[in-house]
């Protein structure tokens, strides 16, 4: 019964590996150049997902920096330190370029779907 499971199994993860190699987009390793050469379907989804991946980090570096200017508004009244206050206005301009990024990745999915 075990080998019959262990078969089973390896052959379960051989599908899926399969599947995602047939799917999986290689990454983005220098935007600039891949923005300036896109012209398949297959580019502008890797640049999409390029830009998926940026929405990400800055909205955690956003989210990072709002928990920031909370530790920093403790001091807020024993010492001018200005924390809060850098941190608010890191946050918000981390918002803005995920906002930024994720209309860059859409405009890449439409012009994905009009290269197909």
């Amino acid at each position: 019964m075990t080998s019959y499971r262990t078969a089973e199994i390896a052959g379960a993860l051989a599908v899926v590996g399969l599947l995602a190699a047939c799917t999986t987009i290689g990454p983005v390793n220098d935007a600039p150049a891949a923005v300036a050469s896109a012209r398949t379907a297959q580019d502008h989804e890797k640049l999409a997902a390029y830009f998926d991946v940026k929405v990400k980090r800055y909205e955690n570096e956003a989210a990072d920096h709002a928990a920031l200017a909370q530790g920093y508004a403790r001091f807020a009244g024993r010492v001018n330190v200005g924390g809060a206050e850098h941190c608010r206005g890191l946050e918000g301009r981390f918002k803005d370029a995920a906002g930024e990024a994720r209309s860059l990745a859409a405009l890449h999915r439409d012009l994905a779907a009009k290269a197909q």
